[in-house]
């Protein structure tokens, strides 16, 4: 299992973070259709502009197809330009495996 967390924060101005909330349910519904041996949630740190996305994909094939997927690109153009700085991400490995 591929494990991976993102992290990112929207920047203040009228609008903008609604329409990431919006891209934030529209995403994260798309990835749920398309894999449904992949997991994700999306968080919002309480009431502020701070995001955190939790992935876990089966291999390397399924988390390849979700970073080629239509939907990511069509998030990615809703996101980026939204936030302050580009999303981090951050590989998870399990202390027990």
């Amino acid at each position: 299992m591929i494990r991976s967390v993102a992290e990112y924060t929207v920047r203040e101005g009228e609008g903008e973070l609604d329409a990431v909330m919006d891209a934030v349910a529209r995403f994260v519904a798309a990835v749920r259709a398309a894999g449904p041996r992949t997991g994700y949630e999306a968080y919002r740190r309480g009431r502020t502009r701070s995001f955190l996305h939790l992935m876990a994909f089966p291999d390397d094939a399924a988390e390849q197809a979700h970073r080629e997927a239509p939907y990511t690109g069509e998030f990615v153009a809703a996101l980026y330009p939204r936030c302050v700085e580009e999303p981090r991400f951050t590989e998870l490995l399990d202390v027990l495996e």
